[in-house]
């Protein structure tokens, strides 16, 4: 009798209204029945029986990535620095289930296609995930070196 009781008494806490505190710096991602929604920084009450709360940071980041070698197994850009933050919750929740994930790929593709102004290139890409690049830098660029072998009297790479 007790268990049905106890189990009877964990069932409608579980439906009972909660709060949920987002900190300044940080926005709450509320998911009721699929569909997500940004909370801003404060107290919340939600109804946990259809709603989940989760806080993420979205103020200013910073990452590192590593770039080792481009498509043709070149040195290129060893290392670029991104700060960056989360301008749409929803749409970066959506897109992505990992951000920072998401940006070093953005990045590590953007490098080996080098088309261009790398800083623009991953800004423009990560635009349609919620994210802006606030700061950008190439800590550690090697160019590209070619080995060029001489034969008969024309230069060919080698």
């Amino acid at each position: 009798m007790i268990d049905v009781l106890a189990d009877l008494l964990t069932r409608l806490v579980a439906i009972f209204p909660r709060f949920a505190h987002i900190e300044p710096g940080s926005r709450g991602l509320s998911s009721r029945r699929g569909v997500y929604s940004s909370l801003p920084p404060g107290f919340h009450l939600y109804w946990p029986f259809w709603t989940k709360v989760q806080p993420y940071p979205v103020n200013r980041q910073a990452m590192s990535v590593e770039v080792v070698r481009d498509e043709g197994g070149r040195p290129v850009c060893t290392q670029l620095w991104l700060v960056f933050e989360i301008v749409d919750l929803v749409l970066a929740a959506e897109t992505s289930a990992d951000w920072g994930e998401t940006i070093d790929d953005v990045a590590r593709i953007t490098v080996i296609m080098d088309e261009g102004d790398l800083r623009e290139q991953i800004e423009q890409q990560l635009v349609q995930y919620g994210i802006q690049i606030t700061d950008f830098a190439c800590v550690e660029y090697t160019p590209r070196v070619m080995r060029l072998e001489h034969v008969g009297s024309h230069a060919v790479e080698a």
